[in-house]
């Protein structure tokens, strides 16, 4: 019999939104494939050509078939920063919605952004945010509606496999579908749809796992064990959707042949006792899928699996010893949490990086300050160096003024006192002349400097005497030799206090920016062992996980073998 597809565009009264209206800025350049059916599906380069940084908002994509390949549901989970006029790569985490088809090869594109379909209400995005919307934008489904397909030609399927036994229903209602549905004929009214059936999934592995109902060999790994029963209920959903084949069987041929060429071979290899295991651990994963399906409403056969069935046990039944070890072994399992001290050890890597960040910044910051600093730091030297060589040249020019009033004052005995009193102030007054108290001092009270008066009053005594005497020039010229040299002195102190000053102030700096690069150092060491020993709690809290968890696996599997003898 030809099949003919349920055609969905009635559905939603929906608006075909110009992309350019919403993000004129935004180019996207890339689509590589991961290659991969689950996880990490493609990577997208996304380039924003504003002159303003731009944020994409989180966005579930529908990404239709191009013929040869899957079809997928793909999803940006996080806000991305991209910086004005520069390239991003974007991840999208997602599901394969075909397991009829290969997956995209890695590195291929498969079918262009412009063909994708966005499922979002773009009214809706917080502010701040901008969405990446291809041509097609549909409005999220509206979970436990149940349209009116009486206007539709349900398609039937001729196959025959177990899936007879199942039967699609709209996404959370017990309703049936009532026929089979082609995705492919009419990607944008199936897309809301079909993520509506993976969102229903999503939601029911969580409640499967939360309520450990159901067990499968990946339960020590609950992130591994929800990723593959969400996968394979979702292809379970999608073929009973499309009339497609997907069973127990092929689900058990696909993970044998894994290990072998064929599941016969794969098989021989192995002991009785663990072959039995790899059958009951794929039943037991292939119950979590139906279970799922069912819980989900989003495929029924009104008797199938749920997540509350529960078992019972007889007193006479012969497994009974195993049961409270297995209990205990499981309760082992679940209790032990690594998650806080990974948390913990990926908070102390945060602090490391942003330490170790500091430390090259401060690095920096000591070469910038050698390169613009360190010239002038040499130049205060060689001031300093050369203003001291100022002072030598003072007491050279007192003695040579003293010797030339000396022999001014034998001409002239009267005068003889003038000598002792000149000598007293330039002896003893070095680069600056001493405060003396005395007869000076009384002669100019207006003046209220006494080192001044003594200077002022030898100095006009000394030149009104040597107008008079014919050594006088000789003396003058002394005398102005030794003032300059004394002036030059006193010049060269206020240089060398400021170059001094400055000295200081640089040298600070530096020494700052030295203690800084150590106590960063040393941060850096001490947080690096904290790592070290968080990094080894939780390997050792995932080692003691891993055991417990393996040893209830195989109390369970050993309890399970012996009901089934």
């Amino acid at each position: 019999m030809k099949i003919q597809y349920l055609h969905l565009g009635w559905l939603w009264l929906l608006t075909i939104i110009n992309p350019l209206l919403s993000q004129s800025k935004l180019e996207v350049l890339n689509i590589r494939s991961s290659g991969q059916t689950t996880g990490l599906i493609l990577e997208m380069d996304v380039r924003n050509t504003a002159d303003v940084v731009q944020t994409l908002a989180p966005m579930t994509y529908y990404i239709p078939s191009d013929g040869s390949y899957q079809r997928y549901v793909g999803r940006i989970q996080q806000p991305q920063r991209i910086e004005p006029k520069q390239t991003k790569t974007i991840a999208l985490q997602g599901y394969c919605a075909d397991i009829s088809k290969p997956p995209v090869p890695q590195g291929l594109a498969g079918s262009p952004f412009s063909k994708w379909i966005a499922i979002s209400i773009p009214e809706t995005t917080p502010s701040g945010l901008v969405n990446l919307l291809p041509q097609r934008v549909r409005s999220p489904w509206q979970r436990g509606s149940i349209p009116n397909p009486s206007p539709f030609q349900l398609g039937t399927s001729s196959k025959k496999s177990e899936e007879q036994n199942w039967f699609a229903t709209w996404p959370g209602t017990d309703t049936p579908i009532g026929g089979v549905v082609n995705p492919d004929a009419n990607p944008a009214a199936t897309a809301p749809f079909l993520v509506a059936i993976l969102e229903q999934i999503e939601r029911a592995t969580y409640d499967l796992q939360q309520s450990g109902s159901y067990r499968t060999p990946y339960g020590a790994n609950p992130r591994l064990e929800a990723t593959t029963i969400t996968q394979h209920s979702f292809w379970l959903a999608i073929a009973v959707l499309t009339g497609n084949r997907y069973s127990r069987q092929d689900f058990r041929n696909n993970i044998l042949a894994q290990l072998g060429a064929t599941p016969e071979l794969a098989l021989n290899g192995l002991t009785n006792l663990e072959r039995n295991n790899a059958e009951l651990g794929i039943n037991d994963f292939w119950d979590s899928f139906e279970a799922v399906g069912s819980s989900a409403k989003v495929i029924s056969n009104r008797q199938g699996p749920s997540i509350n069935t529960t078992s019972s046990n007889t007193p006479t039944d012969p497994c009974k010893e195993l049961e409270a070890p297995a209990a205990e072994a499981e309760r082992k399992c679940k209790s032990i949490d690594c998650r806080s001290v990974k948390a913990q050890a990926i908070e102390i890597a945060r602090q490391l990086e942003e330490l170790q960040t500091n430390l090259n910044l401060v690095r920096q910051n000591l070469i910038d300050w050698d390169q613009i600093y360190r010239d002038e730091l040499n130049g205060i030297a060689s001031i300093i160096s050369q203003s001291q060589l100022v002072f030598s040249s003072v007491g050279p020019y007192r003695q040579i003024l003293l010797a030339s009033l000396k022999k001014l004052y034998r001409t002239d005995t009267g005068e003889a006192g003038l000598f002792y009193e000149a000598k007293d102030v330039l002896s003893r007054g070095g680069r600056y002349l001493e405060v003396y108290p005395g007869i000076f001092i009384e002669r100019d009270p207006s003046n209220n400097d006494p080192k001044a008066q003594r200077e002022a009053y030898v100095r006009n005594r000394i030149e009104n005497y040597i107008q008079t005497k014919q050594e006088g020039p000789a003396t003058r010229q002394a005398l102005d030799n030794y003032l300059n040299s004394l002036e030059q002195s006193r010049n060269a102190e206020a240089t060398i206090s400021q170059a001094e000053a400055r000295e200081i102030e640089l040298k600070g700096q530096r020494k700052a920016l030295e203690d800084a690069i150590g106590k960063t150092e040393f941060n850096i060491n001490q947080k690096t062992q904290q790592l070290q020993a968080d990094q080894a709690n939780y390997d050792a809290c995932t080692a003691e996980r891993i055991r417990l968890c393996d040893e209830a696996n195989r109390l369970y599997y050993a309890l399970k073998n012996c009901r089934k003898n």
